[in-house]
């Protein structure tokens, strides 16, 4: 399969796909675009060239609720992040 992001270079932002989540509820189960919370998790998919945080590609970051810009790229949907609406990564 062809890397969607393979001609884009983001000049400030980091571009993270959201982790999606579902729960649940006895048989059914319920999607997260359904829930009220919003999942700030995601898996960074693409670096800006200065790369001030010092991620790399493929580490689960924790961002700020409601932030970055969303983009779709052949029906993905990824978040335009900048450093400063990235908290944390896990080790």
């Amino acid at each position: 399969m062809k890397n969607p992001l393979k001609d884009i270079e983001t000049l400030s932002g980091y571009i993270v796909e959201q982790k999606k989540k579902a729960k649940k509820v006895g048989s059914m189960v319920i999607p997260e675009s359904i829930e009220h919370e919003l999942d700030n998790e995601g898996v960074v998919y693409l670096l800006p060239k200065n790369n001030p945080l010092g991620l790399k590609i493929g580490e689960t970051v924790i961002f700020r609720a409601y932030c970055g810009e969303k983009i779709k790229i052949n029906s993905m949907e990824y978040l335009v992040l900048s450093p400063d609406e990235i908290l944390a990564k896990y080790k």
